[in-house]
Order: C-alpha cells, then structure tokens, then sequence
C-alpha cells in the first residue's frame, strides 16, 4: 500500500502495486512478453497468476507471518494451521499443470506467472516453510527457474 515496491515512472507519478509496475514495465519493454503474446496465452498466464498468488503466495506468507514473520508477530498457531491447509489447492493445481513437461508455469519461457511463485516459494524457504515432497513438479520446476542466470543474480542461493 505505497511502501515496496514502488515505482516513480515520470513528473512525481508513482506506481505502488506489483502488478502495475509489471505492467507498465511490459508496456514500456515488450519483447519478451511476460504476459504472453496472443489473447490466450494472456488470459492463460493471467489465470495462472491469480492461482499463484491467491492460492500459494497469500497463504503462504499468511503461514510465514502466523509461524515466523519477519515482521516480530506473535505465532499463532490455529492461523498457522488454517493457512497450512490452503496451500494444497494451489499447489496441487500448478503441480498438475506441470505434469505436461513444460518448462514453464505457462509454456515454453518465463512469464510473470514464474515470478510471483518463485517470489512465493522462496519466502517460505527463506522462513522456514518448504515446500511438500507430494509438489514435485513444482519442486522440479523451482529448481530450473533458479538455475537460470538470471535468477541466481537476484535470488539468494
């Protein structure tokens, strides 16, 4: 809520949600699309997006912060074990989309669907929180993302 990120763009115009400075980045620099390039993969890459984030990056940090925030909150354990239980559809999914053989979350090359479960995933490895044996797709798929050098410039080993 206009903390981090943020993003001055031009004349004092500040943009302070991921999504629309991913956006206007995408805008500004299109090739390679982190969206996709036909009305499907767009639709495709947002929908999976909305998987990650509503479905493993918010209960997972929810988790993180009810567990060991990095924030100093108390742990609560029964929001712990709430936010626990929510991973699986999530994860579940995207593990099953992964079963085709892809590379990546939406196809061939990273998307910004790749991003927010990497960002959500290594927070939770970060705090403590790993990832399930039963999602190794997903683990499959985290250990390729990360291995590319573009990652590992900005992702802590």
């Amino acid at each position: 809520m206009g903390r981090v990120p943020v993003l001055e763009v031009e004349d004092g115009v500040f943009l302070s949600e991921s999504l629309a400075i991913i956006e206007y980045l995408e805008e500004c620099s299109p090739d390679p699309s982190m969206f996709g390039n036909t009305t499907l993969e767009r639709a495709r890459v947002r929908e999976l997006d909305r998987v990650a984030e509503l479905r493993v990056l918010l209960p997972l940090g929810r988790l993180v912060h009810s567990t060991n925030s990095p924030m100093a909150r108390r742990p609560d354990p029964a929001l712990a074990d709430h936010y626990r239980s929510m991973l699986p559809l999530g994860l579940g999914f995207i593990n099953d989309r992964l079963r085709d053989g892809r590379p990546f979350l939406a196809g061939d090359r990273p998307t910004v669907v790749d991003c927010t479960l990497a960002a959500a995933l290594d927070f939770g490895r970060r705090r403590g929180v790993p990832l399930d044996a039963e999602y190794g797709e997903v683990a499959a798929w985290f250990a390729r993302y990360r291995a590319r050098a573009a990652v590992r410039q900005v992702m802590a080993p």
